[in-house]
C-alpha cells in the first residue's frame, strides 16, 4: 500500500474505535445510570484522595451526570463517525490518483518487448510484455503494447482484451 494512504487508512480505524467507545458510554450512561453514578462517586473520591481542591472535584461530578455531558458524548460521536466517513471517502479519493512506481525490472521487461516489437518479433515481444505485467499488474502500457502486438499477430480476442484492460487501468 502506499506510505500517503496509510494515513487514512489509521485515522479510518482511529476513528472508529474512538466511536465505539463513545457508543458505549452513551449506552452505559442512558441503560446503567446507576452503575455510572457509581463509577462517578468512586472517582471523586480518588481525585480527592489525590489532593484536588472539593470544589473542582464536585463541579466535575456535576458536569458529568448533567445532561450536557450527555450532549458532548453524542456530538463526540457524530465527530469521530463523520471523521471516519471523510477519511474513508479520502482514501477512496486518492487510492486510484497517487503515482505509483513501477519496478525496475518491470520497465526492463517492457523496454525488451518494445525493442521486439519494432524489429518485428512480436511472439517474444508479447512474452516480454507478459513477463512485465507479471511483475506489475497495473502496467497499463504494457497491456496496451501486447495488445498491439496480439494484433499483428492477428490474435484479435487476445487484442481487444489487452486494450480493455489497458484503457481500465489508464482512462488517459
Amino acid at each position: 500500500m502506499n506510505e500517503d494512504l496509510r494515513h487514512f487508512i489509521w485515522l479510518v480505524w482511529f476513528s472508529l474505535m474512538m466511536a465505539i467507545v463513545c457508543g458505549v458510554c452513551i449506552f452505559i450512561r442512558t441503560h446503567y445510570r446507576n452503575v455510572w453514578l457509581r463509577y462517578m462517586a468512586t472517582r471523586a473520591s480518588f481525585w480527592t484522595r489525590l489532593g484536588l481542591p472539593m470544589k473542582l472535584v464536585n463541579a466535575s461530578r456535576r458536569f458529568n451526570e448533567s445532561r450536557a455531558a450527555n450532549y458532548a458524548w453524542w456530538f463526540f460521536l457524530i465527530y469521530f463517525l463523520l471523521l471516519m466517513l471523510f477519511s474513508w471517502e479520502s482514501y477512496l479519493h486518492f487510492k486510484h490518483r497517487l503515482p505509483v512506481k513501477k519496478p525496475p525490472e518491470a520497465e526492463s521487461f517492457y523496454n525488451d518487448g518494445a525493442d521486439q516489437n519494432k524489429a518485428g518479433h512480436y511472439v517474444e515481444a508479447i512474452s516480454n510484455f507478459s513477463k512485465a505485467i507479471e511483475v506489475f499488474s497495473n502496467y497499463a502500457e504494457a497491456y496496451s503494447f501486447r495488445a498491439r502486438a496480439k494484433y499483428n499477430l492477428q490474435d484479435y480476442n487476445g487484442a481487444v482484451i489487452d486494450a480493455n484492460k489497458a484503457i481500465e487501468l489508464n482512462p488517459d
